[in-house]
């Protein structure tokens, strides 16, 4: 083609190559007039891809793959099966069929349960096709990392994720008595010790903020005081303040944030046996830290959670009674105490969440029987208490609480019997449970976070190497093919 420059623009003249495809063009659009059956199958395959990139487009964006694909993860394939057929059976034209599949063999779904349809979908005469891909996480598969091998380290780990969902780990070295902490970039592990003065870093507990930068409580056992360190940002250093100066006070920290900032710190009060309760007022001071329960020796093991309205909710051990108890706020320093679990020597490792109804779920320890307990709270009291979701063993020391999308608990935790790191989940039906690492005597000072789609982050202590280590679930990129063709059901 050439152009030719004239007053009033451009002029196109056709080479004569370009113009023998012009006529072949013409021609050929000719003989589709004469031929409306082309015409009409062309337009109606463009339809089906039309049809089929629609659909997977509606139910991806909606969350749909997201649900089938969390279904088949818990092994409940109806739901799955049901979810896609719904929503398709809304999307697609009624004259046209589909046949979903999910990886190479982890769902297959046609229009109904019906027979035949196989056979249908071989003989359909046009087939369009969409795809989309998905992580999926079988529930069994891991993989595990030594994190830190310098010297003797990596007890007491407390582990959160930043908004990438990269993890972030703090943690106590013992040959060096400092806390440490550590983070992955994206290309690798960072480390930093916060502290070195003194004997510091037992019972960490770390939190997130708004710009993923650390929140650590923890215990200064020099000078038996609690303690917190963040990082500064602006300054690029760690700021570390001493909250509670009282004797012997700050063992068994746990630290929620409020706002992803504001840390509510619950601990023991070593001296007096107490629960004790920190948080700040303000942006630059704190009240001063008050007793929430003074009754007998209690306050052990705590785990704090934050509800919507930014109150405090508390699960801890009471050593007199040898119960299980549970503080929440019911007006200004006023708190309801309670006891959840009375049956033996039970609530040691307590850990607690709220679910999307804001109430609490709890799971924890039973000496008496050696097991991993869970209880929940509904409307009219608290279920499973007295019923032991692993009981193979001395199982359920240095467990770790995490609730997903759908309210189900898993749980990491310690197999006392063998030395494993385990984990167990619940798939809406049953508890699966299943070791993690075996390598040695692993899982002491678990600690749990899950991402945004269910999958778990645990790290803990290798005690046979004296090593900070970490697994994650090992996920899969799997494809997730809608093909649809007209026709009618077998």
């Amino acid at each position: 083609m050439s152009f030719q420059k004239e007053q009033k623009g451009f002029l196109f003249s056709l080479d004569a190559s370009l113009g023998v495809l012009v006529v072949i063009i013409v021609i050929a659009s000719v003989a589709r007039a004469a031929n409306p059956d082309l015409v009409y199958g062309q337009q109606g395959f463009l339809r089906l891809e039309r049809n089929a990139n629609d659909a997977i487009l509606v139910m991806d964006t909606l969350g749909v793959l997201d649900n089938m694909v969390g279904y088949l993860q818990y092994g409940d394939n109806t739901n799955a099966e049901n979810t896609v057929r719904t929503w398709l059976a809304k999307i697609l034209p009624d004259d046209v069929q589909f046949k979903l599949v999910f990886g190479d063999n982890l769902l297959t779904v046609y229009p109904t349960s019906s027979s035949g349809w196989s056979a249908k979908f071989s003989a359909a005469e046009e087939v369009a096709t969409a795809v989309r891909m998905a992580t999926y996480w079988d529930g069994t598969s891991w993989i595990t990392q030594t994190i830190d091998s310098d010297a003797n380290t990596g007890q007491y780990t407390s582990i959160a994720l930043g908004a990438s969902g990269y993890p972030a780990i703090s943690y106590y070295t013992v040959t060096n008595e400092n806390l440490k902490y550590s983070r992955w970039t994206g290309y690798d592990w960072v480390d930093w010790v916060v502290q070195t003065t003194n004997t510091v870093g037992q019972y960490t507990s770390l939190g997130l903020d708004n710009y993923g930068y650390a929140r650590i409580s923890y215990y200064d056992n020099t000078n038996q005081n609690l303690m917190y360190a963040y990082w500064d940002g602006p300054s690029g250093a760690w700021t570390l303040v001493n909250l509670d100066n009282a004797n012997n006070v700050g063992s068994y920290t746990s630290l929620a944030l409020e706002n992803s900032y504001y840390p509510h710190i619950s601990y023991y009060d070593g001296t007096n046996a107490n629960l004790k309760y920190a948080k700040p007022n303000g942006m630059a001071s704190w009240y001063t830290p008050y007793s929430i329960d003074n009754t007998n020796t209690v306050g052990q093991y705590s785990s704090i959670v934050l509800d919507e309205n930014r109150r405090a909710h508390i699960s801890y051990y009471d050593n007199t009674n040898g119960n299980l108890k549970y503080a929440k706020p019911v007006s200004s320093g006023s708190w309801s105490l309670s006891a959840i679990d009375s049956a033996g020597n039970v609530g040691l490792y307590t850990s607690i969440e709220l679910n999307d109804n804001q109430k609490p779920c709890i799971s924890y320890y039973d000496d008496t029987n050696k097991n991993l307990m869970y209880a929940y709270q509904t409307g009219s009291g608290w279920i499973g208490t007295g019923s032991g979701i692993d009981n193979t063993g001395d199982v359920g020391l240095f467990n770790s609480l995490a609730l997903d999308q759908n309210d189900h608990p898993h749980i990491s935790y310690y197999d006392n019997t063998n030395g494993d790191l385990k984990y167990a989940y619940w798939t809406g039906s049953s508890w699966r449970t299943t070791t993690v690492d075996s390598t040695g005597n692993v899982g002491k000072y678990t600690s749990l976070a899950l991402t945004s789609n269910g999958y778990p982050n645990v790290s803990y202590y290798d005690a046979t190497n004296g090593d900070l280590k970490y697994a994650r679930s090992l996920w899969e990129y799997k494809p997730i093919t809608l093909y649809v063709w007209r026709g009618t059901a077998p």
